[in-house]
């Protein structure tokens, strides 16, 4: 029923709220990027202090957010890892 998505969506939210909030308490900077855009859907305190970011790059593409290293062929690494589904860890 639609109620029952209502619910089910609503549930979703508050776990992925809460990962997020896991996530970014830790020390280790962790970033998602999704889609062929490679745009920033989080990307923790930790993250951001490592790439001295002054705001939050989520929203943004990574092309937006370091211009330089996908000039110098980051986005063709991002782009292996996306059509592969293989990790990358760095």
């Amino acid at each position: 029923s639609k109620e029952a998505i209502e619910r089910a969506n609503q549930a979703a939210v508050l776990e992925r709220k809460a990962l997020e909030d896991v996530l970014d308490q830790t020390s280790i900077p962790i970033c998602l990027l999704l889609g062929r855009e490679l745009r920033f859907a989080f990307a923790n305190d930790a993250f951001q202090k490592l790439f001295a970011l002054t705001q939050s790059p989520v929203g943004k593409t990574n092309a937006e957010v370091f211009p330089e290293a996908m000039a110098q062929g980051f986005g063709k690494l991002l782009d292996h890892v996306f059509e592969t589904g293989e990790t990358y860890s760095a």
